[in-house]
């Protein structure tokens, strides 16, 4: 278990390596470099605590330090609510008329509607608000569940507490006015 067995795994597994980093990237929407290098760094490290150290048990740790690297970063990428600005703008294309953009009153009026709506779901609760994010992006329920690793009840129940929430706000705006 030295440390020209270490190199000799990389050099050897390299490229699979490479391959399973760019299939977990475009999967989880990461970089592959960043799965890559931290695979690599934990390998590192725990390399003399392998067992049994043949080269399945560490092909097989190696896969899952991969696997789960690429799991941390799915989740602080939703926990982020980090939020495309160009599916939220195809999502809000299609919810207002079309045909009206060559109006500049109606693209005035389009972008205070979504300033409204960012203003709203950012008021929201952590977990209503990575919900809603999504929704706004155009995911269906059952891939909000599967991006945020819960159930389809949880997320149905999630947007129907952010829906109330969200009248809520929108009704004590209005009597303000």
């Amino acid at each position: 278990m030295s440390h020209d067995d270490f190199e000799e795994f990389l050099v050897d597994h390299l490229p699979w390596l490479l391959h399973l980093a760019r299939a977990l990237a475009v999967q989880g929407g990461g970089d592959h470099h960043t799965l890559f290098s931290g695979t690599v760094m934990t390998l590192h490290r725990r390399w003399p605590t392998i067992r049994p150290p043949v080269v399945a048990t560490r092909r097989a740790f190696a896969t899952t330090v991969m696997v789960h690297l690429a799991r941390s970063e799915k989740r602080r990428a939703h926990v982020r609510c980090e939020a495309p600005t160009a599916d939220l703008q195809a999502l809000l294309d299609r919810t207002l008329r079309p045909g009206r953009d060559d109006d500049p009153a109606f693209a005035v009026v389009r972008k205070e509607r979504e300033l409204e709506v960012y203003r709203a779901i950012r008021e929201l609760p952590p977990e209503e608000r990575a919900i809603m994010m999504l929704v706004v992006q155009g995911f269906s329920w059952r891939e909000i569940a599967d991006a945020l690793g819960t159930g389809l009840a949880e997320v149905r129940n999630g947007v129907m507490r952010a829906r109330r929430r969200l009248r809520e706000l929108r009704e004590e705006g209005g009597d303000e006015q």
